[in-house]
């Protein structure tokens, strides 16, 4: 955006981070200009400033672009509400956790744009589809398989579509599924006796993820909530239908009419979570 907008910048690659980068740090830790937007996250906050000085931010006004899945933060993130002057978030589901605080919080919504693939013959082949009706849902361990609610999805789908040869299927697409082996061994359980539900982890070249995104019947999320909704919104923007919680971030871009929205309940998160237990999500309803 800063580049479209012609306004000056300069990069500081942060590579502290178990998600897969392709950026290539180029440069020392230099804040050449008054404002700093960091793009890492608050727990995160405190070990950049231990790595890079405290220079980096004095003198400067610095403002925090933030992403989380609860309205409420955990206490690890709280130290990082002093070291920024402001906050910024992409959606409005997103100001729950952020306000009250003592910082303003401005929603600036992202940017969704995505290299859209070009349909080519063959593609549903290529990528490991079929002539079934598909379904798919993608996903990253990392980002908290509980949240992001593939047995839930497993689980609506089997009420929806009790004959496993009834000519549909459901891929649970994932990523980082051999660093949380445990977990993807119970989903991997939990779908078993149901060859229609298939469970994929693998990392796809950018390119080839939107193309099987454009190449599914269907995109569903079942998610208990998310702070933006990227996958949703890559669905959308390669013209594959949507199904997804009526809950959170993706309510932002996906307003009724534009998806089929899953009603969900409100409710604590509970002890027992990555989450804080005092917090709230969504309990999707699965029959709906």
């Amino acid at each position: 955006a800063f580049e479209a907008a012609g306004i000056p910048n300069a990069a500081v690659t942060y590579d502290r981070t178990s998600s897969n980068q392709r950026a290539v740090a180029t440069g020392g830790a230099e804040a050449p200009y008054l404002i700093n937007l960091l793009r890492i996250t608050p727990d995160q906050r405190p070990l950049f400033v231990a790595a890079v000085g405290e220079g980096f931010l004095a003198g400067h006004h610095n403002i925090g672009l933030w992403y989380w899945e609860s309205d409420v933060v955990a206490p690890q993130q709280r130290e990082a509400f002093g070291l920024v002057d402001e906050i910024w978030v992409a959606t409005q589901y997103l100001t729950r956790a952020f306000d009250g605080h003592g910082l303003p919080v401005t929603v600036v919504p992202s940017p969704l744009v995505f290299e859209a693939p070009d349909p080519a013959p063959g593609d549903r082949q290529r990528l490991g589809l079929d002539d079934r009706f598909t379904f798919l849902f993608s996903f990253d361990y990392l980002s908290v398989a509980e949240r992001k609610n593939p047995l839930g999805l497993a689980e609506a789908y089997r009420k929806a579509f009790p004959d496993p040869d009834g000519g549909t299927a459901l891929i649970l697409k994932s990523i980082n599924g051999e660093i949380f082996a445990e977990e993807m061994a119970g989903l991997v359980h939990g779908v078993s006796g149901r060859p229609d539900i298939i469970v994929r982890d693998e990392l796809l070249p950018a390119e080839a993820r939107l193309a099987l995104v454009a190449a599914a019947d269907c995109y569903v999320s079942l998610h208990r909530p998310e702070g933006l909704g990227l996958t949703t919104a890559e669905a959308m923007a390669v013209g594959t239908p949507g199904i997804a919680t009526a809950y959170s971030g993706n309510l932002d871009f996906m307003p009724e009419g534009s998806a089929l929205l899953v009603p969900a309940a409100e409710v604590e998160v509970g002890p027992g979570h990555y989450y804080p237990a005092e917090g709230h999500w969504a309990d999707p309803d699965i029959d709906a």
